[in-house]
């Protein structure tokens, strides 16, 4: 191994021995007590002598890698300052590269810098996706055993340092945003060298990663709550009420881990999807009581788009653990070497078209118009284009009739805002689609809480596929 690592012997016995336990060392220790604190964990090899060790589980090495660390870097501030550090540098350049590699045109910004009176404030990244801002708080801080096995005060201590504190910074500047767009002469002063046109800001999500996974409670921080360690309101909520502004329901952003972030890229097949899971995961930590970690969630979107009703906000719960089987079985199988095909959303291949060509296209908020569109379950994309078919069959015998029917419209359950209408005209009679098109955003603000309608057309007579003429009209 020396020779092998360049290592000198003596220094790399020196570090083996760290590393070690001899034959008959653990004979006093309690066997009870090794599920919640087992020494193999960061001493995964036997010292046989004579420099020779010998390792049973090689994989322990990188299960409790960061426990290793920390022990070996106990006993030296210097170097545990300097691993720190590295730490640090290292989530952040590989969330700018996940985020990078995810979102090809997106524009990225590291450490902003703004103030609020006094207080001088710094945001980790920020990701500019079309109309959507992305702000990320990365923490790379360790994760003691003592919380792992749930002592409180240490768990309360981590909960707030590596949940509520970069949820709260994120939060603090998402307000100052939404501020910042309702008093476009104040822009400069409440955030001056903002590094995006804030007009072309229409939603802000927030983000947190981390860089070591706390068992599963940063993905069901909804669990935190009844702790009573997590204020109820911001702050400034009442600040944020009077201006009108549109802020994230609760302080805490959803939280992933470094790798659970990576595989929900790499599995969400375009931008569209990618943008949508993170709104809505912000939204069903909100509303949504579940238990599993974020690979089931990202299962669970696969099948469902989380789209699940009014059952997201009846309280309902919802037992997560075992959804992501699928995504589970395919990183294996890429792993062994074997090729199989990715696990995909259920979409129907019109509406996934139609999502690939907003963002061919790329035109200002297309990303808005996908979500919409994303907002739709998988049976209410069948139910729209089986009765979408009848729709052009009418069109194209009657279209000359005054009134003839020529749209259906998909309202959307009483907690959601958005519908979605599906028109279809023909090409001798397209000079008064506007018309027609404002008709039928009328009958959909009918519905007292719908605020905003996707109207999609269709020329019958022309080869147009996925679409002719998109439109989003609001209840303004």
């Amino acid at each position: 191994m020396s020779k092998e690592t360049g290592i000198p012997a003596d220094k790399l016995c020196s570090t083996l021995d760290k590393l070690s336990i001899c034959f008959g060392a653990l004979a006093g220790n309690k066997a009870e007590y090794f599920f919640l604190d087992n020494p193999v964990w960061t001493k995964p090899l036997i010292k046989i002598g004579d420099g020779r060790f010998f390792c049973a589980i090689p994989q322990v090495f990188f299960s409790f890698i960061f426990p290793i660390f920390d022990k070996l870097l106990s006993d030296s501030p210097q170097a545990k300052s300097a691993y720190q550090k590295r730490r640090a540098d290292f989530l952040e350049k590989e969330i700018r590269a996940i985020f990078s590699k995810s979102f090809p045109h997106c524009e990225i910004f590291a450490g902003y810098k703004w103030k609020d009176g006094d207080n001088e404030y710094e945001n980790d990244l920020l990701v500019k996706v079309d109309s959507h801002l992305i702000l990320v708080e990365a923490k790379s801080g360790a994760i003691s055993w003592q919380a792992l096995r749930g002592a409180p005060d240490r768990m309360k201590r981590h909960v707030d340092e590596l949940l509520y504190a970069p949820s709260n910074q994120s939060y603090r500047l998402s307000n100052r945003i939404y501020e910042s767009k309702a008093n476009a002469q104040e822009q400069f002063n409440l955030l001056p060298n903002f590094p995006f046109n804030l007009d072309e800001i229409k939603t802000v999500l927030r983000l947190s990663v981390t860089l070591e996974d706390f068992a599963f409670i940063q993905t069901n921080l909804h669990l935190i709550k009844e702790t009573g360690w997590i204020p109820e309101d911001h702050p400034n909520l009442h600040l944020i009420k009077e201006t009108g502004w549109i802020p994230e329901d609760h302080p805490l952003a959803p939280c992933m881990h470094l790798a659970d972030l990576e595989v929900i890229f790499d599995m969400l097949e375009s931008t569209p999807q990618k943008i949508h899971y993170l709104k809505r995961r912000s939204e069903l930590e909100a509303n949504m009581n579940y238990m599993g970690d974020e690979l089931d969630l990202l299962g669970f979107y696969l099948k469902t788009g989380f789209n699940i009703g009014v059952s997201e906000f009846n309280k309902d719960h919802f037992m997560l653990t075992g959804m992501s089987k699928k995504v589970d079985e395919y990183y294996t199988a890429l792993d062994n070497g074997i090729q199989r095909k990715r696990p995909q959303q259920k979409m129907t291949n019109w509406w996934r078209d139609i999502c690939m060509k907003l963002e061919v296209r790329g035109f200002h908020q297309w990303s808005d118009i996908a979500n919409i569109l994303l907002g739709f379950s998988f049976s209410e994309q069948l139910k729209a284009e089986a009765s979408f078919k009848r729709i052009k069959k009418h069109v194209l015998k009657f279209w000359q009739q005054d009134g003839h029917l020529c749209s259906i419209i998909i309202t959307p359950s009483k907690y959601k805002f958005d519908a979605m209408a599906l028109y279809a005209f023909r090409d001798r009679d397209k000079e008064r689609r506007k018309e027609r098109m404002e008709n039928i955003a009328a009958q959909a603000f009918a519905i007292s809480h719908v605020k905003r309608c996707l109207i999609l057309g269709v020329n019958i007579d022309k080869d147009q596929y996925p679409y002719s003429i998109i439109a989003v009209y609001f209840n303004d």
